[in-house]
Order: C-alpha cells, then sequence, then structure tokens
C-alpha cells in the first residue's frame, strides 16, 4: 500500500492537481493511510479491512469529515493501482455506505439560503458595510463562486471589461508568510 500511496501522489503532481490538493493526498497517506495499512500488499486488502481501518480512525477521535476523506483518498489510491494493472478490484468502493453517510449524501447537494449562503437581503448588507479596498474582491467572491486560490491570483490585466469576462489564469495556493491573508 505504501509503494502503491507514492505512486498515486506522483501521478497526481503530474497530472497537474493543484499543490494543496496533493499535499492533502500526501498527509492522509502518511499521517493515516501507511501507519495502518502501509505494510499490506494491495492484494490483501478486504472490505472487512477498510471497514477496521475506518473504525480505528473514528476510534482516535478524528471527525466524520475527516475519516470521509481518508477514505476517499484511500479508494483514490487503490483506484489508481487498479489502472496500473497492480489490483483487480478497489474494494474501497464495494463498502456499503452507512445510513448517516447516506443521509449525509441526500442533504450535500441541497444548500440551504439563510443557512449554507446568504440571502439577497444579507448580500446587500454585506456589500453596504465594504470599504472601497475589498468591495471589488469580496463582489467577485459573492458573484462568481471562485475558490479562495484563484481570488488571491487574480489581477487586474484577468478581468476584461469589454466581454464582461473575467480569466482564471493562476492561483495562489500560499500566502507569504508574515502577509495578511485578504479571505
Amino acid at each position: 500500500m505504501a509503494k502503491a500511496g507514492e505512486l498515486w501522489v506522483t501521478t497526481a503532481e503530474m497530472n497537474g492537481r493543484e499543490r494543496a490538493t496533493t499535499a492533502e493526498y500526501s498527509r492522509h497517506l502518511h499521517l493515516h493511510i501507511v501507519p495502518h495499512l502501509g505494510r499490506t500488499k494491495l492484494s490483501q486488502l478486504t472490505v472487512p479491512g477498510v471497514r477496521q481501518f475506518e473504525d480505528k480512525l473514528k476510534l482516535s477521535g478524528m471527525s466524520p469529515a475527516m475519516v470521509k476523506k481518508v477514505r476517499g483518498s484511500l479508494s483514490m489510491l487503490v483506484a489508481d493501482a487498479q489502472e496500473r494493472g497492480l489490483v483487480s478490484r478497489n474494494v474501497v468502493r464495494e463498502l456499503r455506505r452507512t445510513k448517516e453517510q447516506h443521509a449525509e449524501g441526500r442533504r450535500r447537494g441541497r444548500l440551504e439560503v439563510g443557512v449554507d449562503i446568504p440571502t439577497p437581503d444579507e448580500i446587500r448588507l454585506i456589500l453596504g458595510h465594504l470599504t472601497d479596498r475589498w468591495r471589488p474582491l469580496i463582489m467577485t467572491a459573492i458573484f462568481t463562486g471562485l475558490r479562495a486560490s484563484e481570488l488571491r491570483g487574480l489581477r487586474w490585466q484577468d478581468v476584461d471589461f469589454e466581454s464582461l469576462v473575467l480569466h482564471i489564469r493562476r492561483s495562489v495556493v500560499a500566502m507569504v508568510e508574515g502577509a495578511p491573508d485578504p479571505l
């Protein structure tokens, strides 16, 4: 598993995944997957073994959201190994979802105005209290849905005022140490 994990992270880097994404994959691999499953052969990974792995993460105090992320990373790792012909099936995907996971999946797609996202009146209030310096950035964030890294990477030359188009050409993942993070 450890060797397959290194191949998976390297592939993600070579395929141009964002640096923050590959760093998260690497953290999941080294902090959670390798300590528990690193010496396990891919062919010996079983559905009960994955369930036991999840249980260990939960018992260690890990949040349900983080357990889900690590399980997702494990599934991607095994899928990558499957594409390479290192294993015939992805047992992680065969794991039955719990009732809680089903309920969360049903809720996930439904954003609630006023709970998950601001109401139009709340947006007007936010915009009414912005200073001139931050107004363009916050308005762009509100009306485009860009990620924070994409917002940090914007420059004025990325704005085409004639065509009313915003070009996303770069992202800034990490800020300079000591510099204030505007988001």
